[in-house]
């Protein structure tokens, strides 16, 4: 658990590095989308904006109870392991330091569920484009499919700039994902690690935040790529009846069959399938890691804090 919960604070810092230098790409590709709309005429509908209101409220919303129980958590094991076991008198002091820590470490695992908040509403915005082009095709003349054409070469132009820009991201958010789902799993696994329900309540809190941000982010992504899918088979129906198609009308059919998705590291594209996948694995490894460790007889950390505070009052 000490592995994954490195892992977890060491993916944290570097996706937060990562967003503060590429704060200002992030507030461009926002502005893009929203002047690709309106140069394009291409109306975004107000239906399912209550889900993504839900589901920004709910993500975020999460937070509140990981940083009380986070900060009641180290009330009680008084900081001990954080200040190399001395302990506090000072009430005062120690409920500082506890607001400190506890500020510090929402702040380090808070921008993990603001990406995942951001892209989500970012695919959804690009699907609901790609669904206004597939609309747009109804009874097109020739000269409205040259036009759709040229407006999906804007769309497909800024999701390879959005990709090549925050695949790594989604990677990182991989990651962390995994890593809380480890750690969800031991508290069902192993509760006798956890010396009190309130540190139970923190990590589940934790877990049920990261992983509806996370799901949000690959669900809207799968979306986005069967919006794809659903413009060619549009296209294709439409042009069926002709006999004669242009050549502007063979190449948007030839780039639509390569379809439009958004990757992970651009290694793996979002669809359903790696949705799938990636729980199964995620899983899967999360019970081996667990199975590897109980095999090695590797003591909890607070085992290793009790024999420490032993020694220490020995001493």
């Amino acid at each position: 658990m000490a592995r994954a919960n490195l892992a977890l604070t060491f993916v944290s810092l570097t996706t937060r590095w990562i967003l503060c230098f590429r704060f200002n790409k992030l507030v461009k590709i926002a502005a893009d989308l929203t002047t690709l709309s309106r140069r394009c005429n291409l109306p975004t509908p107000n239906n399912k904006k209550t889900l993504l209101y839900v589901f920004g409220f709910l993500t975020t919303f999460l937070q509140i109870p990981v940083f009380v129980c986070t900060f009641k958590t180290l009330l009680i094991i008084r900081v001990k392991v954080l200040v190399f076991l001395v302990d506090i008198t000072d009430s005062i002091c120690l409920w500082i330091l506890v607001a400190i820590v506890s500020i510090f470490k929402e702040l380090m695992f808070l921008p993990i569920n603001t990406f995942g908040i951001y892209y989500t509403i970012m695919c959804h915005h690009l699907k609901l484009l790609l669904i206004s082009l597939s609309k747009s095709l109804n009874n097109a003349t020739d000269l409205e499919h040259d036009r759709v054409y040229k407006k999906y070469m804007t769309v497909k132009k800024l999701s390879t700039y959005i990709d090549e820009h925050l695949s790594f991201l989604v990677f990182l958010s991989s990651l962390y994902n995994a890593c809380s789902v480890y750690f969800g799993l031991t508290v069902i696994l192993h509760p006798e690690e956890y010396f009190a329900p309130i540190q139970m309540t923190t990590v589940w809190c934790m877990f049920a935040s990261n992983y509806l941000a996370y799901s949000g982010l690959t669900l809207a992504g799968s979306l986005l790529s069967e919006a794809s899918d659903n413009l060619w088979l549009k296209m294709h129906e439409t042009l069926m009846s002709r006999s004669e198609i242009s050549s502007i009308q063979q190449r948007f059919l030839s780039l639509l069959e390569r379809g439009l998705f958004l990757t992970v590291w651009k290694i793996v594209p979002i669809t359903r399938t790696f949705i799938l996948a990636s729980i199964g694995t995620v899983f899967s490894y999360s019970l081996l890691l667990d199975n590897l460790e109980t095999l090695r007889k590797v003591p909890s950390m607070w085992q290793i804090i009790g024999k420490n505070e032993s020694s220490y009052s020995k001493n």
